[in-house]
């Protein structure tokens, strides 16, 4: 029997519990009363790669798109080559990939194409810096996940690849991730696609300057890509990573657009980090709700994470955990620093699947 429920919100959630739990989702009224209403043409490419990467999943989507099915398959390793859709980067689509494939049989290789950065969703060297780091937290070894960039690909066409491999994985551990402590680092990387390589030291280096004002460790390399392994658009950028004494990962990024100055895109990203930082959470706020999810499947005991503000995502992500997976977290006001300590018990899932070598 399926479980319904209403709307667009928190779809890749949904998708990721729905797979792992196997229970079949209708999700109804999608953007009903939108101009444009119904699923937006990636998410439908979204469920098309999750189709791709199990075995036996239905889905049914309604004339209209205002209304889906969704029976998950079960989760094999195998080799995929997908073209994800334009209008999102790879990373929408890779996060909840690094959820879903530690649970497979065997080992899997995903090739995917596409935009490799953009402001809307977590960039690919955010991924490698900050997500599969988090991911490791939960017990997950350092060599099980890979994600590799082969070309850059920015906006608007994209055409950049990446590969991400994973190996089968018994379970998540529980964590607590409770006390952020004081930054000891800041890592980045300021990136550029057919433009020239000074853009990319000026974008560094004013990144760096703000920094420098309260941290020495401060390393920001640049990545120049040229050529064929440059997609077809120029495009520039900065991440950052601030690491913790107590191994908290705390990361911003930015992509510059048309008519951005470099010192300007290196100033503004390096107050995003400060203000994330000064937050207080031990996770950013593009990590908050894949680090509830996998604090779900946990084995059966208790997790906490303290976060800094909670986005609206966030809570509606707390929302479908609580609709498919009957999970409610426990929440704890800090007033001393304006943050809120999340905590619940996992749902103890097994990766039953997985083949022993």
């Amino acid at each position: 029997m399926a479980i319904e429920i209403e709307g667009s919100k928190s779809f890749r959630h949904r998708i990721v519990l729905s797979t792992l739990l196997g229970q079949t989702i209708r999700v109804t009224r999608i953007r009903e009363n939108d101009m444009s209403p119904g699923l937006r043409d990636y998410e439908t490419d979204f469920l098309k790669l999750i189709s791709e990467v199990t075995d036996g999943a239905e889905i049914d989507i309604s004339k209209t798109g205002t209304m889906f099915l969704y029976r998950p398959g079960s989760v094999n390793g195998r080799s995929v080559t997908h073209a994800c859709h334009h209008s999102r980067s790879l990373g929408y689509y890779i996060v909840p990939l690094l959820l879903i494939l530690p649970f497979s049989k065997t080992s899997t290789e995903v090739h995917l194409t596409g935009v490799t950065n953009a402001n809307d969703d977590l960039s690919v060297d955010i991924i490698r810096s900050t997500t599969i780091p988090l991911l490791t937290k939960f017990g997950i070894p350092e060599d099980s996940m890979n994600v590799k960039i082969i070309k850059r690909g920015p906006l608007p066409v994209g055409e950049g690849e990446v590969v991400v491999t994973t190996v089968p994985v018994k379970e998540f551990h529980p964590i607590d991730l409770t006390e952020l402590g004081l930054i000891r680092s800041v890592r980045g990387v300021a990136y550029s696609t057919k433009i020239s390589p000074q853009m990319v030291n000026r974008m560094g280096e004013a990144a760096k300057l703000v920094l420098s004002d309260y941290l020495q460790d401060v390393y920001i390399t640049t990545d120049h890509w040229k050529g064929k392994d440059a997609g077809k658009c120029p495009g520039y950028g900065v991440t950052l990573t601030a690491s913790s004494i107590n191994g908290s990962l705390i990361s911003t990024e930015l992509f510059g657009e048309a008519g951005d100055v470099p010192e300007d895109i290196g100033q503004k990203v390096a107050c995003m980090l400060l203000k994330e930082v000064a937050e207080g959470g031990c996770v950013d706020v593009m990590h908050q709700s894949w680090a509830l999810i996998m604090m779900v499947i946990c084995s059966e005991n208790v997790s906490k994470l303290r976060l800094g503000d909670l986005t609206q995502q966030t809570v509606e992500c707390l929302r479908s955990i609580k609709e498919l997976a009957g999970v409610m977290f426990q929440a704890k006001w800090d007033e001393t620093n304006k943050t809120t300590i999340l905590s619940c018990y996992g749902i103890g899932f097994v990766n039953m699947e997985r083949k022993l070598h």
